[in-house]
């Protein structure tokens, strides 16, 4: 009986079979209802491996740029494309997907993520997650969309459609099945693999002991992912399954045009979003589209490689997608809306999308590529450079590039060419020409060139940092596309508007550098950093020649390297060539009135006398050729030289003899020669030309700006004979040479008298104009048109405490008038708090003259102010600001220690915790201000206190690696065993962190280990 069943049922197969084959070739566009969309070839063959059959092809829209499979499951038609990675990839598929199958009714993004594993949620290798509407989302969310709100927080803004009400029922009674019995996902993807053995290779389970997860903390210990080398103590202990099924979980899907590669990221965005698994193509389905995302875990969204598990994650999705579908019948399927009409939007907009895309999709690009490259680092050294290359005369520094020691180091493996040169030598010329042949052979050839110029006046903006993230952005420009290392390095630092660091910048230059066959660094005037910059970037770049093989050129003063050696190094001195001197002033001479251009024999003793005094040096000669030009007889030219030649120190002579040219012109010249010269050597940074306009327009007591007063800067530099000049790429004037800067520090008493003085008086007459009587800004459109009107707003309220720190007692009087003006105060600090941009937390700042006393360290003001305060002078002190700030501790912030020692005197609590918690030490220590610590400890502040967010003083030195401020609070008496704030202990703290040293130190000083913290890790030993 059995056997005739059977047969029966054979035959009925067959039957089926051959009219379902009839019936599929004679099937048209109209007769698919849905949609299949993946990005990877390996997603691709999954889902061709889930189809009953498959279909021939049939004719798609010219429009349509799409490959497809077509096929069957069930009894749906279904539709399968593969684009690329990206929302935009999966928009542009999706488009052109219904471009030629109208009748679909919604579509399935099927394929892999990386997945978020959590105690509540015990996600593996292997497990499907699919994206599950609720109240607040439709099931994906585009993470790196939102805002940063007032407590510099960043909160997502905007979600995604909810997948069609058919398919979101499907999901839930699909669901409700899987809780009586298993899913069919083994089944199917057994089922292709026994129908296609090929597969096998890449596409069966590979094994619970090939699934892997390291803490979050912990990142691969090889830069490509290897992990081989990584330390197995770091692996979370999991308890093993009962069953091999995958499992399928349900929640939210993050979304973004990035990978998450890094543990610490990925646990940082589950918490706030309590998302399950990562990937990178839904949000540009979900709210165009009707769509429902389904991903196969292949990783766990860290630094630790899990490729072997691709081509299962791929399979698991694909085959829980076809579940989903036989659970849906073709009538539902039917009489559901078709996508073309759900998606009414995306149709009215596809023929203009059709026009446009290319160039949108180039504009978008170029957008995003520009502003990563703005993030990494700002142009100055496009600038600089740009300057440095005009300054080369035709002809000149031909024997550098033609020396041996240049063409080694060009040619050869040698890692550093080290050009040492006196002052004045034209060491920057020479980098620039350097830098000019690199970037001309980089146009032909696998080479990248990139160079910094260090500057005297970016002191404080050239760090080690600033000066690795220059190079960094421009070996990205030599990419035709941003690399996607730094799409996310952008993506995962900017969720959190915070950098990389050294390290991490380190690591992106030699990434990058991989790239090329050979990369070069030019980094001229190493000796203009700070000697701490200066070692620290040795370090770096050591690093880099190790790691990455680069070529570095290094010019500097004699003095610059003496105490750092690099291997492989070639040393070069740079002096000026007296044939590059004589053709200099060749050119020079053409530019002299007639009576010189004419007379062979003067022309001939200008040359021998410069050629005597130049020394090595081209500066000499460009000054004493200043001092000629504007002679008007042969005879004041030869007395000028006569008394150029009496000075033993050619440079200080040149110097002194401009300064006196200056001196002799008429008063008005001279006083705005000196006015400007004395603006430009003592301001805190480079000045506009519109700033410097500004400032020279102030008169004392001056109530509102008079345009009719504002002076042309480039007619008055001409007054300061070559002194001075104007940066015509960035528009900030500037000293000439370091050397002229160096010169007037040390000669200033001569000839400028209470620069300081004039300084701050002219500041705060700026910033006690009349229309700044009425206070705060009160919007952000308010304070633009402010800042656009008083352009030296910026500088005046950020620095004029800065110029009057040492004159004073001579501007008590001035400074007492601006101190009691309450709406000038609001709007001066609404000023300094907005010099980046306008914020709504400087509406209620309520600082006082006091408190600007304080920030910039004018204790003799601060002193008389605290002497009138209406207030008894503890509570004066102790009273916070809106945010919660004390006196201490913006004193703190600022690293005043004088100002520290003067409030510490008057009552000031260090004990004092904030509304918001927090308190002094804590500042103090983020910022590693390790005196005002000890001042701190001095004055009897409780090491132990509990607060803010890292619970206590210890926990803070921990958390930022300041292993001395760890070493100083544990002998001033700091507990180890103490719990309390985000890491809940010190020896989790430094668990977590990873700082070997600290580790070491808090065992030697008998820590607990076993105290548990507040992570997900447990205990610190988990932790580590």
């Amino acid at each position: 009986m059995n056997n005739k069943r059977e047969y029966e049922s054979d035959i009925a197969d067959q039957r089926i079979t051959k009219r379902t084959r009839l019936t599929e070739e004679l099937l048209t566009q109209d007769n698919y209802t849905v949609g299949w969309i993946c990005a990877l070839p390996i997603e691709l063959t999954a889902a061709k491996g889930m189809l009953d059959a498959i279909h021939p092809r049939i004719p798609q829209n010219n429009n349509d740029t799409n490959s497809y499979t077509l096929g069957r499951i069930g009894n749906h038609n279904v539709v399968i494309t593969c684009g690329a990675t990206g929302r935009a990839s999966a928009s542009t598929a999706a488009k052109d997907m219904l471009r030629s199958f109208c009748s679909i009714r919604f579509c399935l993004m099927v394929g892999i993520g990386g997945g978020v594993p959590s105690s509540k949620q015990d996600i593996r290798l292997g497990d499907v997650v699919v994206s599950h509407a609720e109240s607040t989302h439709g099931g994906v969310i585009q993470y790196d969309r939102g805002k940063i709100n007032n407590n510099g927080k960043f909160v997502r803004t905007g979600s995604l459609n909810k997948p069609p009400r058919i398919l979101r029922n499907a999901v839930s009674d699909l669901q409700s099945s899987h809780l009586e019995r298993d899913n069919a996902i083994n089944k199917f993807v057994s089922k292709m693999l026994e129908d296609k053995p090929k597969l096998r290779e890449k596409f069966q389970y590979p094994g619970a002991a090939n699934d892997i997860l390291f803490y979050a903390t912990y990142d691969c210990e090889s830069f490509n992912g290897d992990c081989s080398k990584c330390d197995v103590k770091r692996v979370v202990n999991r308890k093993l399954r009962n069953s091999l099924d995958p499992v399928v979980y349900y929640g939210l899907i993050g979304s973004a045009d990035c990978v998450i590669k890094h543990g610490a990221t990925r646990e940082r965005l589950k918490k706030d979003n309590d998302i399950l698994c990562f990937e990178m193509e839904a949000a540009g389905l979900m709210d165009d589209f009707p769509c429902l995302v389904i991903r196969g875990i292949s990783d766990y969204s860290d630094a630790h490689k899990n490729d072997i598990w691709q081509g299962y994650a791929a399979a698991t999705s694909a085959a829980y997608a076809k579940e989903l579908l036989l659970d849906i019948t073709p009538q539902k399927l039917s009489s559901s809306e078709r996508a073309m009409d759900i998606t009414k939007n995306l149709q009215e907009d596809i023929s203009r999308l059709d026009q446009n895309l290319h160039h949108l999709l180039i504009e978008a690009d170029t957008s995003k590529r520009q502003k990563i490259l703005d993030w990494l680092s700002s142009v100055e050294d496009y600038a600089s450079h740009s300057i440095a290359i005009e300054k080369q005369q035709p002809g000149t520094g031909s024997w550098f590039i033609m020396s041996l020691e240049f063409r080694t180091w060009l040619e050869s493996e040698v890692g550093t060419l080290l050009c040492q040169g006196i002052p004045g030598s034209g060491k920057t010329v020479m980098a620039s020409m350097v830098i000019k042949v690199l970037k001309e052979a980089q146009k032909s050839g696998d080479i990248a060139c990139v160079f910094v110029y260090c500057e005297h006046n970016r002191r404080l903006q050239q760090t080690v940092k600033g000066i690795l993230s220059s190079f960094l952005r421009q070996i990205a420009e030599s990419f035709e596309r941003i690399p996607p290392l730094l799409e996310r390095i952008y993506a995962e630092f900017n969720i959190t508007k915070s950098t990389p660091s050294v390290k991490e910048v380190e690591d992106a230059i030699i990434e990058l550098s991989s790239h090329f066959g050979r990369v070069f660094f030019v980094l001229d005037g190493l000796d203009e950093c700070s000697e701490k910059v200066q070692s620290k970037l040795v370090n770096s770049l050591q690093r880099l020649q190790r790691e990455a093989d680069i070529s570095l050129l290094i010019t500097c003063r004699p003095t610059g390297l003496s105490d750092y050696g690099f291997e492989r190094c070639i040393r070069l001195e740079i002096r000026a060539d007296p044939g590059d001197i004589e053709l200099y002033i060749n050119e020079c001479l053409t530019c002299f009135p007639s009576f010189v251009k004419r007379n062979h024999g003067l022309q001939e003793k200008i040359k021998d006398h410069i050629m005597l005094v130049t020394d090595g040096m081209f500066l000499p000669a460009t000054l004493h050729l200043n001092l000629l030009e504007h002679k008007r007889t042969e005879l004041d030219v030869i007395k000028t030289l006569k008394e150029l030649q009496d000075g033993s120190d050619a440079l200080s002579r040149a110097y002194l003899m401009t300064m006196e040219r200056i001196d002799s012109q008429n008063e008005d010249d001279r006083d705005w020669a000196h006015r400007i010269i004395s603006w430009v050597v003592h301001a805190k940074r480079a000045l506009t030309t519109v700033e410097l306009q500004h400032a020279l327009s102030v008169k004392l007591n001056q109530m509102d700006l008079q345009e009719n007063c504002f002076p042309c800067i480039e007619e008055l530099l001409t007054l300061c004979a070559g002194l001075v000049t104007l940066n015509r790429y960035n528009n900030t004037v500037q000293i000439v040479h370091f050397t002229t800067q160096k010169f007037f520090e040390y000669l200033q008493a001569m000839w400028i008298d209470c620069a300081h003085l004039e300084i701050s008086k002219c500041c705060l007459t700026y910033l006690s104009f009349t229309p700044f009587t009425t206070g705060l800004c009160v919007n952000k459109d308010a304070f633009v048109a402010r800042s656009n009107r008083y352009v030296f707003l910026d500088y005046a309220a950020l620095y004029w405490g800065e110029h009057a720190r040492g004159v004073q007692r001579q501007i008590e009087q001035f400074a007492q008038k601006f101190f009691d003006n309450t709406s000038l105060i609001a709007s001066s600090v609404q000023a300094m708090h907005s010099s980046v941009k306008w914020s709504v937390e400087t509406e209620t700042r309520n600082w006082s003259g006091i408190h600007l006393a304080t920030y910039f360290g004018l204790n003799f003001l601060l002193s008389n102010l605290l002497s009138r305060s209406p207030h008894d002078l503890a509570t004066t002190v102790n009273t916070p600001d809106a945010k919660s700030q004390t006196l201490l501790w913006i004193a703190a912030f600022r690293d005043q220690g004088d100002t520290i020692a003067l409030l510490l005197g008057q009552g000031a609590d260090p004990n004092l915790q904030f509304k918001e918690g927090g308190n002094t030490f804590e500042i103090a220590i983020e910022l590693n201000h390790v005196n005002v610590v000890k001042q701190l400890v001095e004055a009897k502040a409780d090491v132990n206190i509990e607060g803010g967010y890292y619970g206590r003083p210890l926990f803070a030195a921990i958390a930022c690696q300041r292993e001395e401020l760890v070493t100083y609070l544990l002998q001033a008496g700091a507990d180890l065993n103490l719990g309390g704030g985000e890491y809940g202990n010190a020896f989790y703290a430094a668990a977590v962190g990873g700082n070997l040293e600290i580790v070491r130190r808090l065992l030697d000083n008998g820590t607990d280990v076993n105290l548990p913290g507040t992570g997900e890790y447990g205990s610190a030993l988990q932790a580590a």
